[in-house]
This record gives C-alpha cells, sequence and structure tokens, in this order.
C-alpha cells in the first residue's frame, strides 16, 4: 500500500495519458475545473493518431537476437540466440492459447502508453517440458521494490473472474461473478498469490 502511495502522481500520469489515447471526450474547463458553458467542444484524434504511427513503427522493426561477448566463439552465441528465439515463440504460443497478447504487441503499447515495459520471466520443467512462463505486466498495477542488486520484490494486481481463479487455483474457492482483485507477489526466494484486496 506505501508504494501504492508513492506510485500515486505517476499513475495519475499514466491515467491521463490512456484518457488521451482512447479519445476521452474533451472538455473545457475554467480556473476552478469547472466545465465552460456556451462552447462546442471538440475531441480531435491527434493523440490516438499518433500512438498508432508510433506502434507501427515499432511493430514494423525486424527483431533479432544478438548475443555479443569478450571471448565468446560464434558458435556458441548461435545457440544461444536460437534458444531465445526459440523461448519467445513458446512464450507467444502459450499467451494465445490463454487468450493474451503477444509479447511484443503488448510491450510495444505499454513503452508508448505507459511510458515504461515490465514482463515477470520464470521457466520451469513440467512432465519433462521445459515451459516459458512469461507474464506481460500492465505497470499501471504493478509496484515493486528496487534494492543495491536489482528489484527485491514485485506484486502486480488484475482482476479476475471467479470462474478464472477457480480454473488457475483449483483450491481458491472463489465466488460470486464480481471480479476479484489477485495480487502476485514474489521476491528472490517466494512467489506468493493473494486473493480479494483492500
Amino acid at each position: 500500500q506505501q508504494k501504492t502511495n508513492e506510485l500515486a502522481l505517476l499513475w495519475a500520469r499514466m491515467d491521463t495519458d490512456k484518457n488521451l489515447y482512447y479519445l476521452d471526450p474533451y472538455v473545457m474547463a475554467d480556473i476552478d475545473e469547472k466545465a465552460v458553458s456556451d462552447i462546442i467542444n471538440v475531441t480531435l484524434n491527434l493523440p490516438a493518431t499518433f500512438a498508432a504511427h508510433v506502434q507501427s513503427a515499432l511493430m514494423a522493426a525486424t527483431q533479432q537476437a544478438v548475443v555479443e561477448g569478450k571471448g565468446l566463439k560464434d558458435e556458441f552465441t548461435h545457440e544461444v540466440e536460437q534458444f531465445l528465439d526459440a523461448l519467445f515463440r513458446a512464450a507467444d504460443e502459450r499467451l494465445m492459447q490463454r487468450g493474451e497478447p503477444r509479447l511484443r504487441p503488448f510491450v510495444t503499447e505499454q513503452l508508448d502508453i505507459r511510458g515504461r515495459a515490465a514482463v515477470r520471466v520464470t521457466t520451469r520443467v513440467e512432465n519433462g517440458l521445459f515451459v516459458p512462463d512469461l507474464l506481460p505486466i500492465d505497470t499501471r498495477w504493478f509496484v515493486y521494490e528496487m534494492g543495491m542488486e536489482g528489484m527485491e520484490w514485485g506484486a502486480y494486481t488484475t482482476w479476475r473472474s471467479p470462474t478464472a481463479i477457480n480454473q488457475e487455483y483449483p483450491g481458491a474457492m472463489a465466488k460470486g461473478t464480481t471480479p476479484i482483485a489477485i495480487t502476485d507477489l514474489w521476491d528472490r526466494e517466494t512467489n506468493t498469490v493473494y486473493m480479494g484486496g483492500p
């Protein structure tokens, strides 16, 4: 909660940018923030058009993994580059199976609209198969603490239906029809998921 309070001004700016992007109707206000009467307000599409052009230019670029380092041989770096390409392809397939956007379009929009991007990268072996579990994070709902050696902890809050919660967490016993806050909190040692919120 303390970190949420610290990020309030940043998140307010993100909300303003999002409202411009989604073309919230423009209303001229006076010095007291009251709507001016006897005036015709026009909402121009310039912010959305500009954002679309930026995202299109970024998406048109060709993505390529490049590994370099002192003393590294080409045959080693080539294998690592191939692994990274395969990792991102597999992560995208996993995201699409869950009905989520692919990683690159999501990150591109985040950088354009939010001004920053985050992805939780975890991997595991499940039934003998390597599983790249990459979670795209909307930074508007992400709090974290940085330390001397990188991120100490991070917490990402989303809202999901009780059905979706029970599918992912069978023991959760979520009830009702209203979306419930889920906070995914991790640090250097643990990963804990909380259901509900203040």
